[in-house]
């Protein structure tokens, strides 16, 4: 449903501080073991390269794909900075955000490049596809350690199917919550940590995101106009001493 910040979650009924009000089991989690399981041939790319093949490719399915219903709630645009033609890009001009978006943008581009010559030809995707699916993730993924504490082996991600459709919010209380284990089938839910009436937009709370942050910005490309956690960069370019 749409809502104050867009398509969110909304809730049917009334949710009591401290309810479970949305959870999901562990085996339709999207995680970097299933995407290598699927594209062994990608093994010397990061983690999310491999997840961002395996969403682009599976989108690429529509009713084929098991991931389908959840894939369909997803938007089909996303107009973060990584989109922007040359005669856009001119506006961020002299700033962090273009500066980072200009010195990341050709080593995605070249990941995408590596992995369409190692993929199957059935397999493969086209650069816009995997590039909504690399933002999707930027923006919508959650680390591992929610599913497994005591992993410590390189960072990683999961996409929780349904879960990410709850905006951000400042200063909402809640609680991800890891019910059960990998092992005995458990669970990841989501825990209010207020009242929520219902039909109420129901949010979530990315943490500290700010305003001007080139990392948030660049990521999911809004801003709020009543942000208390605003702060400014400013950069001086010194003379060069010889």
């Amino acid at each position: 449903m749409l809502g104050e910040l867009g398509q969110g979650g909304f809730a049917s009924e009334a949710i009591s501080a401290d309810e479970v009000f949305a959870s999901i089991p562990f085996d339709v989690v999207i995680t970097e073991r299933v995407a290598r399981a699927r594209y062994p041939q990608l093994n010397a790319y990061s983690a999310r390269v491999v997840l961002a093949w395996y969403v682009a490719r599976e989108k690429a399915l529509g009713a084929a794909s098991v991931h389908a219903a959840y894939l369909a709630t997803l938007p089909d645009h996303i107009k973060t900075p990584y989109f922007f033609d040359a005669s856009e890009l001119v506006y961020l001009n002299h700033t962090n955000l273009g500066t980072a978006v200009r010195e990341r943008a050709p080593g995605i581009r070249s990941d995408y490049d590596g992995a369409l010559r190692l993929v199957d030809e059935a397999d493969r995707v086209e650069w816009e596809q995997y590039l909504w699916a690399f933002c999707m993730l930027s923006s919508r993924s959650f680390p591992y350690t929610l599913m497994d504490p005591d992993y410590d082996g390189p960072s990683t991600e999961i996409m929780l199917p349904l879960l990410d459709v709850f905006n951000h919010k400042p200063a909402t209380k809640i609680t991800w919550s890891r019910q059960g284990t990998i092992a005995d089938g458990g669970r990841i839910a989501f825990v209010a940590g207020d009242p929520i009436q219902q039909g109420e937009q129901v949010f979530n709370n990315y943490g500290p995101k700010v305003n001007f942050s080139r990392h948030a910005f660049s990521l999911f490309f809004f801003l709020f106009s009543a942000q208390p956690l605003t702060y400014l960069f400013f950069f001086f370019l010194l003379p060069k001493v010889e």
